[in-house]
């Protein structure tokens, strides 16, 4: 949500360009949703946890590569290879998170739980574009890069941690 911002102000990026550039990520995002949930589907459930860390994994590395692409130039280009770093990496993380979620509630507490976490989802996002100019304005673009870091910080101590605790356990047939 900063992005356009950014382009529009400092770059004095076209519309069309802005465009491009936002919807880009969402395709990839799209496209990588269905052979990653049909992946899921099909894999007996040891696997998929199996497969869900490491899914994650690498979503925390792509995005401490985006934060690395964006800090280390301001160019479209730049900016087009970070959001798509970016949207994957969340993407993997998303689907990660939310698939463990299923596996952390009894069955008639679904709803509550699925609603309460898509909400807090989606909330966030809310706040986050609606505060994104005055945290780029106040901070500017390599703070708000750095800034990102102790997040995925926090991410990769609880990927790590899902790695050990799983690896502890003797595997469900």
């Amino acid at each position: 949500f900063i992005l356009p911002l950014r382009l529009s102000r400092d770059f004095e990026f076209s519309r069309q360009g802005m465009a491009l550039l936002l919807a880009l990520p969402q395709v990839v995002d799209a496209c990588l949703l269905l052979p990653v949930g049909a992946l899921a589907d099909r894999l007996p459930r040891t696997r998929v946890l199996g497969t869900l860390l490491v899914v994650m994994s690498l979503g925390v590395l792509l995005n401490v590569a985006c934060v690395v692409l964006a800090l280390s130039g301001q160019d479209v280009g730049h900016f087009m290879a970070a959001l798509l770093l970016l949207g994957v990496g969340w993407n993997f993380l998303y689907i990660g998170g939310t698939t463990l979620l299923t596996e952390t509630y009894r069955p008639e507490e679904k709803a509550k739980v699925q609603g309460t976490n898509d909400m807090t989802i989606f909330a966030t996002l809310v706040l986050t574009s609606l505060f994104s100019g005055a945290l780029l304005d106040g901070t500017g673009w390599h703070n708000l890069n750095f800034f990102a870091l102790p997040i995925i910080s926090v991410m990769a101590v609880g990927v790590l941690w899902l790695i050990f605790r799983r690896g502890a356990r003797p595997a469900a047939a």
